[in-house]
């Protein structure tokens, strides 16, 4: 995967930037995505939904809670 093409969950991502820049209360949330979007661009699938690091998957389930 090329760092140059958008993947679905850094678009994720960046749009929910743009909600916990109004509601900076869940900024945590947001670092936490954008770093887990980051490490599974760069290759480590691991960061999309293992329950074992903090990963996209179990994040955005956290902010739901």
């Amino acid at each position: 995967m090329h760092q140059s093409q958008p993947t679905a969950l850094m678009i994720t991502t960046l749009l929910s930037g743009a909600l916990f820049a109004v509601l900076p209360r869940l900024g945590n949330y947001y670092a936490r995505l954008k770093q887990a979007a980051q490490l599974t661009a760069d290759g480590d699938p691991t960061y999309i939904a293992s329950p074992k690091v903090d990963s996209y998957h179990s994040t955005w389930l956290e902010l739901h809670g």
